[in-house]
């Protein structure tokens, strides 16, 4: 299991670079030591960012549709709204994917959210997040003794990852469609020009990672020169054996 594929190719700040860049080391450690147990609690840490991120990005892109969504899973609780902070101001407060952890609000209900927006099931997050909590507590016994009963979890897990990144994949491909479009892609451009561009309008500004790229570039057959242009993008980065992760913190 590759979960390089689903971190950000760029980092808004050097923190969140180095968290995550950790999390990924210690999950390949723990793995290869055949520490099952805490392999997947990174590989879950991981999987949480993930759905942090997408939300960020969401926010950036549709803020009110956000919004509307936190709205219908937060409210769903008893405690009303979270201690004196409005959604909105959650929502444009969120500078970067870990600002939202300053908030108050249990995790459930982000993930809910995520979940609201693209219509897909709550039911195998809540489970992962149950197993995760069973195997931090400290009572826990040691549930994933072998590498198949690892393999059976870490399968979900990878399964939520693709959930994740599939979510609303239709709102960030419009965005960046018309962000492209907005600066000349209608015409023929400069191999290193554009890959400049690339970086600077969609993959800095938004955080993407290589799955969102390749999903992308797959729902962008009705325009071709913008499908071509993140494809020689990420063909590039390849090339220069920086296509499966890089901490480096966008500008």
């Amino acid at each position: 299991m590759d979960l390089s594929v689903y971190l950000p190719l760029q980092y808004t700040t050097q923190d969140e670079a180095d968290y995550c860049t950790f999390m990924y080391e210690a999950f390949q450690s723990f793995y290869e030591q055949d520490n099952y147990h805490f392999a997947y609690l990174a590989a879950h840490i991981l999987l949480m960012y993930q759905i942090y991120l997408r939300l960020w990005q969401l926010a950036k892109i549709n803020p009110s549709r956000v919004i509307d969504a936190l709205s219908m899973a937060h409210y769903d609780k008893k405690d009303g709204k979270p201690h004196g902070e409005t959604l909105q101001q959650i929502v444009s407060n969120a500078r970067s994917p870990m600002t939202f952890k300053v908030f108050r609000i249990d995790e459930r209900v982000f993930v809910k959210t995520l979940t609201l927006l693209d219509c897909a099931d709550y039911t195998p997050f809540k489970k992962a997040i149950d197993f995760r909590n069973t195997l931090a507590h400290p009572n826990a016994l040691l549930s994933l003794r072998t590498e198949d009963d690892f393999d059976e979890k870490i399968q979900v897990l990878e399964s939520l990852m693709k959930v994740t990144h599939s979510a609303a994949t239709s709102y960030l491909t419009i965005h960046i469609t018309n962000t492209m479009k907005k600066n000349r892609y209608s015409r023929p451009y400069e191999s290193e020009e554009i890959n400049n561009d690339v970086e600077q309008l969609l993959i800095s500004p938004l955080m993407l990672s290589a799955t969102d790229c390749a999903l992308v570039s797959n729902k962008l057959q009705a325009n071709l020169k913008i499908e071509t242009v993140i494809k020689d993008y990420m063909k590039k980065r390849a090339e220069n054996g920086g296509y499966t992760y890089e901490t480096s913190p966008a500008k």
